[in-house]
């Protein structure tokens, strides 16, 4: 689970890079940028619930 969250980070981090600091997103269909905005949220919601389930495992 460790290693699982730890990847999930590094790709939310360079996902978020690339949405809000790279002037290639601009240029991609508007539909595609809902898209990729969207897959940011489900997994900063998958990381979430690994959060918990580590927290749990630690108790």
């Amino acid at each position: 689970m460790k290693t699982e969250h730890r990847e999930l980070k590094e790709k939310i981090d360079a996902l978020g890079a690339f949405i809000f600091s790279n002037s290639i997103f601009e240029t991609l269909p508007k539909d595609e940028q809902v898209r990729m905005t969207q897959q940011l949220g489900f997994m900063n919601s998958y990381l979430g619930v690994l959060d918990m389930r580590l927290f749990a495992a630690h108790k």
